[in-house]
């Protein structure tokens, strides 16, 4: 019992809400919300991402890859799931840059049905595995 109090203590937990644009997330206090968007550099090889949400880095040149898009292009050798993947884990270090450090967050998802169509046939499942791939403690779909 005292571990769990104790480990409650370092775990935040994240709620973070999906629609087809957008992409927020809340732990405590702090907010944040993005452009379901991740930018990936043209030409490189491998794939290199350099902005998540509206958050570019100057001076490169970067192709526009919607998350939630129906038919929307993949960058080649990554899955949707990859996608989310590199999407979250840099949307969970906005978030810590806001004031909290999120280092293996709860995370509860809200949306996952008005993205369903883009997901795949199983996209709570998706969204789960994206989650616990950047080691959330643990990923509840609550839709």
């Amino acid at each position: 019992m005292l571990l769990t109090f104790l480990k409650g203590l370092f775990t935040n937990v994240v709620e973070v809400t999906i629609s087809p644009s957008t992409v927020e997330l809340r732990c405590g206090d702090q907010f944040v919300s993005l452009p379901a968007r991740l930018h990936v550099q043209t030409g490189s090889q491998p794939p290199k991402v350099v902005g998540i949400g509206d958050q570019v880095q100057g001076g490169t040149t970067s192709q526009p890859i919607e998350l939630f898009a129906v038919g929307h292009r993949v960058v080649p050798g990554w899955s949707h799931e990859k996608l989310l993947e590199v999407f979250f884990r840099g949307a969970l270090a906005m978030v810590g840059r806001s004031g909290h450090s999120v280092v293996r967050p709860c995370v509860r998802v809200h949306g996952v049905a008005t993205v369903a169509g883009a997901l795949g046939a199983q996209p709570e499942a998706v969204v789960k595995s994206a989650f616990l791939a950047i080691r959330a403690v643990a990923c509840e779909v609550a839709d």
